[in-house]
């Protein structure tokens, strides 16, 4: 569903109508909602099908007729007279908490430009019928994904520098870690970080130096936010320039010193965070014990060649 016919939708809603419909706690609850704040609300509601059908059974209302969409015509018989259909009964299963984790892959996948309703049902197991009309009910976004407001919004709730600031492990930022994913990288990355996938792809991947710079563009963002970096991107960003070091020779000191050097942003975030790091070690020392190593090699060999010449 498009904005443009969010916006038609919209013009239709029932006067007096609260949006989102809900149950009241006192009478006077929607008194005040303004027209404005109505609009703004549908306008950012990937839910508007869904609340849309609420708002005509709150009033005791029909439908009106120029509605031709089939999700939105069997959620409200659902809905209003109770009807119990298979197709719109699984629609409906993907909201409940036993479904979870199911539906934030479904929501991850229909963001990703990588995927169609076919696709994304044959990975779950389920009818294209049933992800259509999820996706107009309950998760509108296939239409709308070129609007960058409205994806940043359902993507980054509280900002970009919020969610750059705050990197605590729970079911919500989990969901909005596999949301991204989808909207950002597509539907590789959002299998791999489901567990769906053998293979992880994409920054899953621990190899190569694009994960390293993707890692540090990472730390890069959450620094300029005021975020305190975990000791776990720390580590991870050390661990591409010691995966180069296990392909350089131990005898090669400079060398191991510039692929040491390759991360500067360890000992920056380390700094940042007040962790006490160990100084890097010196080049010109390395350079001298270096060249100093290169002596001895040339005076042995010297001395070879003049034994050899007195043999």
């Amino acid at each position: 569903m498009d904005q443009k016919r969010v916006r038609e939708l919209f013009a239709l809603l029932p006067p007096g109508a609260a949006y989102p419909a809900g149950p009241r706690r006192s009478l006077f609850q929607y008194a005040r909602q303004e027209p404005a704040e109505r609009f703004a609300i549908a306008m950012r509601d990937p839910e508007f099908g869904a609340n849309f059908v609420g708002a005509f059974i709150e009033k005791r209302r029909w439908l009106p007729d120029i509605i031709n969409e089939w999700p939105l015509l069997q959620f409200f018989l659902s809905r209003a007279f109770k009807v119990t259909e298979p197709l719109m009964l699984e629609v409906q299963s993907f909201c409940t908490e036993t479904r979870r984790h199911e539906r934030n892959l479904l929501e991850a996948l229909l963001l990703a430009e990588d995927t169609t309703l076919a696709g994304i049902a044959e990975i779950l197991n389920t009818r294209e019928e049933v992800v259509e009309a999820y996706e107009m009910l309950f998760w509108s976004v296939r239409d709308r994904r070129h609007e960058k407001g409205y994806i940043t919004a359902l993507l980054y709730p509280e900002g970009r520098q919020a969610a750059a600031r705050d990197a605590k492990p729970d079911a919500m930022g989990d969901r909005l870690r596999l949301l991204r994913a989808g909207a950002e990288n597509g539907k590789a990355e959002v299998l791999a970080l489901a567990g769906w996938s053998p293979e992880p792809s994409g920054a899953l991947e621990d190899a190569g130096a694009q994960f390293d710079h993707r890692l540090q563009t990472e730390a890069g963002h959450r620094w300029a936010a005021g975020a305190r970096l975990e000791d776990s991107l720390i580590k991870a960003v050390h661990q591409g320039s010691l995966r180069r070091q296990e392909n350089t020779s131990d005898d090669d000191p400079l060398a191991l010193h510039n692929i040491n050097a390759v991360s500067p942003a360890l000992d920056e975030i380390r700094k940042h965070n007040g962790i006490k790091c160990e100084p890097m070690p010196d080049s010109v020392e390395i350079l001298k014990k270096a060249q100093a190593d290169v002596a001895a090699m040339l005076d042995v060999t010297r001395r070879g060649q003049v034994k050899s010449e007195d043999a």
